[in-house]
């Protein structure tokens, strides 16, 4: 693979207002997916938690520009990633 790395910045953001998240779940997952399977890594950037987790192998918490967490997916719920984001912005 020529470019191992790809960085998606919200993959299903509100895009035409919302129009882009049937998109996503039927085509976009699907890219996601094989690119990881041939090997790329692919970082994807978005506010939506649920779906980060449900995508990601890996999870990067970063709150007011220091990261949190950084583990594995199945390890964080998206009340532990809420709460780690409002400790941080505690500190």
């Amino acid at each position: 693979m020529k470019f191992p790395i790809f960085m998606m910045w919200v993959p299903v953001g509100l895009i035409a207002g919302g129009l882009a998240r049937p998109v996503m779940r039927t085509g976009g997952y699907g890219l996601i997916a094989d690119l990881a399977a041939q090997g790329a890594a692919v970082v994807v950037v978005s506010s939506d938690i649920p779906e980060v987790i449900g995508l990601a192998d890996r999870v990067l918490v970063i709150s007011e520009g220091r990261v949190v967490h950084d583990g594995p997916a199945s390890g964080i719920d998206e009340h532990r990633v809420l709460d780690l984001v409002m400790e941080g912005s505690a500190a």
